[in-house]
């Protein structure tokens, strides 16, 4: 599993964490993880076997989406 971070590297700086629901990744979703509290905020549906762990940060984002269509 790869780690993106995007923004500001320094402790406590993260605002979320999206990761993947491995070992169940086929399930084609990811938790969103509110970094304060440690409790999913949402689950969204991705596609098939995410593969990635982003961490946003205020005013930023990033988008690595090598999804498969579940279409």
């Amino acid at each position: 599993m790869d780690l993106w971070v995007v923004g500001p590297q320094g402790a406590g700086t993260a605002k979320g964490v999206v990761v993947t629901n491995a070992p169940h990744s086929g399930n084609g979703s990811v938790s969103l993880i509110d970094a304060a509290t440690n409790a999913i905020t949402a689950t969204i549906p991705v596609g098939r076997n995410p593969k990635q762990v982003t961490v946003y940060y205020v005013g930023l984002a990033a988008s690595d989406n090598q999804a498969t269509p579940t279409w």
